[in-house]
């Protein structure tokens, strides 16, 4: 589910957004939902919820504290949340790049529906190609790390051991559980295997008997007490992608 939120003084023209976003989203396929607020001021009133917003649309040109300020703002909150700017003119379009909006969209735009959907294309191509992070806790503090380049993390003498896919990158090696770590990543296509092992189900090539065959050629041992759960998972994974 997509959270949207809205933000312009003018209460008609918040309905035409949503009704011509509502409409790429349900065309597309993509669940949302919506916030509407009247000023820069109101939206910021919800503090450190605004990074729950995936996308949120400004007014530049609003009593009290403009879009561009909000915009400033909002960046303050999170680096995450796609910013596009709908406006009567075009100002500070430059100042648009300090706080990485994706578009100016003009209100009296002939072709606004038509613009709208070629913005919502482009944030939906980002958002493909973003690699997804993730903050792993340990003793020693927090590490953040790009989940996508995870390819299995290990358990030994009471070490946490993360193993990188990239090449030649070294494994780092901090105190911790892997209990906490896997409660951590248990959103995301991990699947503990083996008391010792936690595995990006991504890079599973295969599995043979009781072991696990990643994309690197390292081979892994699955648990009796892991091997459906292990298998199940897998197989699902395989059909989401």
């Amino acid at each position: 589910m997509l959270h949207i939120a809205i933000c312009d003084d003018e209460k008609n023209f918040c309905e035409i957004e949503k009704k011509t976003i509502s409409e790429y989203m349900v065309k597309n396929n993509h669940p949302c939902d919506f916030s509407i607020f009247q000023s820069g001021m109101e939206l910021l009133e919800q503090g450190d919820s605004i990074a729950g917003f995936n996308i949120i649309f400004l007014d530049v040109i609003m009593d009290e504290m403009d879009g561009m300020e909000t915009a400033k703002q909002i960046r303050k909150i999170t680096e995450d949340a796609y910013l596009v700017f709908v406006t009567a003119v075009i100002r500070h379009s430059l100042e648009g790049y300090k706080v990485d909006a994706i578009r100016y969209l003009l209100k009296d735009d002939r072709d606004f529906e038509q613009t709208m959907f070629e913005c919502l294309d482009a944030i939906f191509y980002k958002m493909s190609k973003k690699t997804e992070k993730c903050k792993i806790e340990f003793k020693s503090g927090k590490v953040v790390y790009d989940a996508d380049d995870i390819l299995y993390i290990e358990s030994r003498l009471h070490k946490v051991i993360v193993h990188s896919m990239k090449d030649g990158e070294e494994a780092d090696s901090m105190r911790g559980r892997l209990d906490d770590v896997e409660e951590l990543l248990k959103e995301k296509c991990f699947c503990r295997i083996h008391q010792s092992f936690l595995v990006n189900l991504k890079y599973v090539k295969d599995i043979v008997g009781d072991k696990v065959m990643l994309e690197n050629g390292e081979e892994l041992n699955i648990s009796r007490s892991k091997y459906k759960k292990t298998k199940k998972e897998w197989i699902s994974y395989q059909g989401e992608i």
